[in-house]
């Protein structure tokens, strides 16, 4: 069951108070205890020094031992103090029954809750006894109570605090939870409070929902543009048909609509592989970049595969899919086709290139060629066919096996795939 923070607080001071509170009561209490112990005894053993100091002559009688208890007791009566005499042997010659002998100097409880002390002169062995209150449980008591007192303030005490120190927390819930879509960036989430803590927390959401904002708004372009693409592509198809249907049913329409197909469809594929997560999936194959290479550039039509060459420098193995990286070589090759005659793939040590003769990727535009259905000054100016799908699909499966896509500053275009030393792949 979830708490508040105050009410954590609360308790947690509470608790926290409770025993703070029973430590310092116990040692408080204790050592008071033995303080007062230790002043009872010393009373006692006082009160037996000045007994035995009136026995001045041994061999006293026992009528005139008991007559001088009696007058000692009357004596300290407002005390309360009990005595009693015993001969060097540790016979009993007066006094009160409850107190037995003991050695000279020592103190200890007797029956009946009565504590005492013993002195010993040349001729008798005098004990001093009374009383002794047990004032332990009466100690206990009362710390156990003040220790309770002690921690209900606490509690009490500590919810209005608690509250104050997280009220800049509960502001950051409260304009969280007024966010939605359109609003998410729109001004900071909550006012400076001047705690460190919480300062960073809302940095922290903020730069998430930067974040989040960003990839909403990706999301949206590339829905919209995807839509488009698709669109063009349908609308053929669907022109085709109705002329079929209307007589036209000639082999070149027919031809012409599965062209459109196998174009929508290789779209179509294109887009479901950048709609996956670049992190989805165990890409766990072992995948030979050599093989890869030479068997995609195998797989090519005649006419493109004539004006391919292939440079092997070093080969590597990637943890990966093979599909996904031949889609990436395919894809990269194609794109060299489109603005040059010739395209050379190099295979290098952790790191593929793709050097073509055309005019190359204009600086202000090497990042974003990387994005979904964008499409480059190059490619509009020359009316280049294409979606803007191929470096996009490029990007994300280099992303997916952990390497990074990049145009460098060559002569005519040098696209490079490089990927990270991976300790796994033997």
């Amino acid at each position: 069951m979830s708490q508040r923070f105050a009410t954590r607080t609360a308790w947690a001071s509470f608790f926290f108070a409770f025993a703070a509170a029973v430590s310092t009561a116990l040692i408080t209490g204790g050592l008071g205890w033995w303080l007062l112990g230790q002043a009872e005894d010393t009373r006692l053993r006082d009160a037996a020094v000045v007994f035995a100091a009136e026995f001045k002559s041994p061999g006293l009688s026992t009528a005139e031992l008991e007559e001088m208890v009696r007058e000692e007791v009357s004596e300290t009566n407002h005390m309360g103090t009990a005595f009693a005499v015993f001969d060097q042997a540790g016979q009993r010659l007066a006094g009160d029954h409850r107190l037995r002998a003991l050695a000279s100097g020592d103190c200890a409880a007797m029956a009946a809750e009565v504590r005492a002390c013993s002195v010993q002169n040349e001729s008798y062995v005098v004990v001093a006894g009374a009383p002794h209150a047990v004032t332990g449980w009466w100690l206990l008591a009362a710390a156990l109570a003040s220790c309770l007192i002690v921690a209900g303030v606490a509690f009490v005490a500590s919810r209005p605090l608690a509250a104050s120190v997280v009220a800049p927390l509960s502001q950051l819930e409260q304009r969280v939870a007024q966010l939605d879509a359109s609003t998410i960036t729109k001004g900071p989430l909550a006012p400076d409070s001047g705690v460190t803590e919480v300062e960073s927390l809302r940095r922290s959401i903020e730069s998430l929902l930067h974040r989040v904002d960003s990839a909403l708004g990706q999301a949206t372009r590339f829905a919209s543009d995807a839509a488009h693409e698709l669109r063009t592509p349908l609308s053929t198809i669907e022109a085709e048909l109705e002329l079929m249907l209307a007589g036209d049913g000639s082999a070149a329409s027919i031809g012409r609509v599965r062209a459109t197909a196998s174009r929508l469809s290789l779209l179509v594929e294109r887009l479901l592989v950048l709609a996956t997560p670049s992190t989805a999936g165990a890409l766990t194959e072992p995948v030979s970049m050599r093989d890869a290479v030479e068997d995609t550039v195998a797989a090519l039509p005649s006419d493109d595969r004539a004006r391919v060459s292939v440079e092997i420098s070093g080969d590597f193995t990637v943890r990966g899919d093979a599909t996904l990286m031949a889609m990436l070589i395919s894809n990269a090759i194609s794109n060299g086709l489109k603005f040059g005659r010739r395209v050379t793939v190099s295979v290098a040590p952790q790191e593929l290139r793709f050097d073509d003769d055309g005019p190359g990727v204009p600086v202000a535009e090497r990042t974003r060629v990387f994005e979904a259905l964008y499409r480059g000054v190059n490619a509009r100016s020359a009316r280049v066919p294409g979606h803007g799908l191929g470096l996009a699909l490029i990007a994300h499966i280099a992303k997916a096996h952990g390497g990074t896509a990049r145009f460098e500053d060559v002569p005519g275009g040098r696209l490079t795939v490089h990927f990270p030393v991976n300790p796994q792949s033997g």
